[in-house]
């Protein structure tokens, strides 16, 4: 037992590791492709509205189709399908076309790929429960977190140097073949190899009557919607505070976005080692303080210390943080998530739920696009102190009523 359970752990996480590397090489290329040839704000803004779109227009058929299909088969077909929609992109980019008619396929071809990601992400997610047994449902989203988050740090990097050396073109080439090997590390999983515990299975299979009897989960749709929604303003915010603002190096703002990665990585580490979390939503709250409390600390940086050394280094500590507290969010809320949803709704679950998510966050991303031409610290420190706020009043709810004692 003990030998599978650590097979299931290396293909899973190495899994997440190849296809975050090849998805955020993929990204940032496009993301740059996209600026150069169109010379427009406007179409790189349609290719980030892509994800909230499709995942609210397809929430509802993806969630049934997830519940009612093989999980491995679903997986298989979505990677095979995003390896021919790439692939067909890699020969489409070398013929002689327009940029108009370049960028058009472009987009088409990311509706496609981000389309069969969603089914990727909610068809994974509803399976992790029988991966592996529910005592180590932590260790395992700690290991895929770890190797997503070293995915993320890494990706700009390599993308930057893979970008000059291989060319745009080569670059979808590239991303074919991180498909291919991911197809074969999934391929490999056990799915099913462990039975979901008898509570997932002994229930309605409506998700509709059985979620409106659970308020704690209606608790973790309102966490997963603040976080997100101030995340996204932030995640706005800062870059334009620190670059536009306070005029630091590129450099010094490329340490800032490194150490935020350094501070997940290693509080993914910390979930892997430690044993099964008690009281997970409570651990998910604080952390969510913690992620108010440093959002805080880096727009009260700007407005007192502007681009001072003392400012430099506080925000620096406050991104490191930022990142450990959004892992020790993440990470319990997914595995309560996964323990307590029943088994034959869990797809359609998920994906409500992302799509809930990606809709906060194009409003966020609006809201902050707004207020960040006249005053981009406000927008960092009211955004950090909206998310305390809400948090504490969320904690004291939490301790206060019976049903969220877990």
């Amino acid at each position: 037992m003990v030998k599978n359970i650590a097979r299931q752990f290396i293909l899973a996480s190495s899994a997440d590791l190849v296809t975050g590397l090849g998805s955020g090489i993929f990204s940032f290329g496009i993301d740059l492709y996209v600026l150069r040839t169109s010379a427009s704000v406007n179409w790189f803004a349609g290719t980030q509205l892509i994800a909230p779109m499709l995942a609210l227009l397809f929430a509802r058929p993806l969630g049934q189709l997830v519940d009612r299909i093989s999980h491995r088969r679903l997986l298989m077909w979505a990677y095979v399908w995003e390896g021919l929609v790439t692939g067909g992109y890699f020969a489409i980019i070398h013929l002689n076309l327009t940029s108009k008619m370049r960028l058009v396929d472009t987009i088409l071809a990311l509706i496609g790929i981000k389309l069969l990601a969603l089914v990727e992400q909610t068809t994974y997610q509803a399976s992790i429960v029988t991966l592996v047994p529910s005592s180590q449902m932590q260790r395992l989203n700690g290991l895929e977190q770890f190797a997503g988050m070293l995915a993320q740090t890494l990706a700009p990097m390599l993308g930057t140097i893979l970008l000059t050396v291989l060319g745009m073109v080569n670059l979808i080439g590239l991303r074919f073949l991180t498909i291919l090997i991911t197809l074969v590390l999934v391929s490999c999983l056990k799915f099913g190899l462990y039975t979901a515990p008898i509570t997932h299975q002994a229930t309605p299979v409506l998700l509709w009557p059985w979620l409106k009897l659970q308020p704690v989960l209606w608790y973790v749709m309102g966490l997963a919607i603040i976080v997100n929604l101030v995340l996204a303003i932030g995640n706005m915010a800062i870059p334009t505070m620190l670059l536009k603002i306070m005029h630091v190096t590129t450099q010094q703002y490329g340490w800032q976005q490194a150490l935020m990665g350094l501070g997940a990585i290693i509080a993914s580490g910390l979930t892997v080692g430690l044993p099964p979390l008690r009281q997970p939503l409570k651990i998910c709250t604080v952390a969510l303080l913690s992620i108010g409390g440093w959002l805080s600390v880096i727009g009260l940086a700007g407005v007192f210390w502007g681009a001072s050394s003392l400012s430099i280094g506080i925000i620096a500590v406050a991104s490191f943080g930022l990142g450990f507290g959004l892992i020790f969010a993440e990470v319990p809320m997914s595995v309560y998530l996964q323990k307590r949803v029943p088994v034959p709704i869990q797809g359609r679950y998920f994906a409500f739920q992302f799509a809930v998510v990606q809709i906060v966050m194009p409003i966020g991303i609006l809201i902050a696009t707004i207020g960040a031409s006249v005053a981009p610290l406000i927008l960092v420190i009211s955004g950090g102190s909206a998310i305390v706020m809400i948090s504490l009043l969320v904690l004291a709810f939490v301790i206060l009523n019976r049903h969220f004692t877990v």
